[in-house]
């Protein structure tokens, strides 16, 4: 089978960061033939159509390495894993099955803890005073929930 190769088009609709990346990254490519840009200012237009070169490199440089660091990561411990039922395609549903944790049917502490977050964001449009008493109250609901069922012969 024969592909043809067509000559790419592109618009690159607003400028800024990300529209600079595009408009560098579509520079490169050998089939683009041409790049339209659309910007409010005209200044502005001017100066990324006479070159189209994206200034600063460091931040997309950065975020690569924090890319690469989280797929080593991640190829690393799956190459440690044995294989799961996801991982065969023929697999029933029922390899999957079993123990996926405790989940507390009927607890009453998120309740109070949601409302501590709601009284720290209210304490951020009226006074650094309610932001610590939220945070008192959050600490508070945070330990009840985790130690909820930790009574009687569980208690620690």
């Amino acid at each position: 089978m024969r592909t043809q190769a067509a000559d790419i088009g592109l618009a690159i609709i607003g400028g800024g960061r990300v529209g600079l990346f595009r408009g560098e990254v579509a520079n490169r490519h050998p089939a683009v033939k041409w790049i339209g840009l659309a910007e409010k200012n005209p200044n502005r237009a001017g100066e990324v159509a006479n070159d189209l070169i994206l200034k600063d490199k460091v931040a997309l440089m950065l975020t690569a390495g924090l890319s690469a660091l989280v797929g080593f990561y991640l190829w690393w411990t799956g190459r440690k894993l044995d294989d799961r039922p996801e991982d065969d395609p023929l697999a029933p549903v029922e390899a999957a099955e079993g123990e996926y944790g405790f989940f507390s049917p009927h607890s009453w502490w998120p309740l109070p803890l949601a409302a501590s977050a709601a009284t720290i964001f209210l304490g951020l449009a009226v006074g650094w005073w309610l932001v610590i008493i939220g945070v008192g109250f959050g600490a508070l609901a945070t330990v009840g929930w985790v130690f909820e069922y930790f009574r009687g012969e569980n208690a620690v």
